[in-house]
């Protein structure tokens, strides 16, 4: 299915985020990236972003475009709302989303265990980072072109999406992303660097 963003700007709507746990874990994290990597683009203020899915309802959660990311709060997370029906990802608030938003919902679809999407403009270096074979990213490409390239990089270690519960990949040309759910969070030990 070729999925859709529209739009619904509203400052009133049922599907506000409350979760200050999974806001701690994006805090942490961009601040760690920050604090690690200042050859990243504007020191990592506003490059990358984060997403949450709720499996219980279906909804993702995913920062607004173009946010400082220096304390991320409720008010800076845009519920999308799928409809399957229609292949609409109805995305509700005052703020746009991220312009990854599209890109994260395939991904959330194909890595269906995985609950947080995490991504900045840099590289991670560590034991058990993935990395991408060829510059795959481009802003004007099909959105499904980098989720597609993502799942031949995790078929060809011979695993499936579908049991991933947490990987950290460098996407060429693109940053770093982390695929976790609520409880393995953990990036110590990794090096943030100037992306590819």
């Amino acid at each position: 299915m070729n999925w859709i963003i529209k739009r619904l700007k509203s400052t009133e709507h049922p599907f506000a985020f409350v979760d200050t746990q999974i806001l701690d874990i994006f805090n942490e994290f961009f601040n760690h990236v920050k604090s690690a990597s200042h050859t990243c683009l504007d020191g990592g203020r506003y490059t990358g972003n984060a997403c949450v899915r709720d499996h219980s309802s279906g909804i993702m959660y995913i920062t607004r475009t173009n946010m400082p990311k220096r304390e991320i709060t409720s008010l800076d997370m845009v519920p999308c709302v799928p409809h399957s029906l229609s292949g609409a990802l109805y995305c509700y608030g005052s703020f746009d989303p991220s312009s990854d938003t599209l890109r994260r919902w395939l991904l959330f679809q194909k890595f269906p265990k995985v609950s947080i999407i995490l991504h900045a403009h840099t590289h991670i270096i560590g034991e058990g980072v993935w990395d991408t074979k060829e510059v795959l990213f481009n802003e004007d490409s099909e959105n499904q072109d980098e989720t597609e390239e993502l799942i031949r990089l995790v078929e060809e270690k011979n695993l499936k999406p579908a049991d991933i519960e947490s990987s950290y990949i460098n996407v060429t040309g693109h940053g770093c992303l982390i695929l976790t759910d609520r409880y393995k969070t953990s990036y110590q030990g990794k090096v943030f660097q100037k992306r590819k």
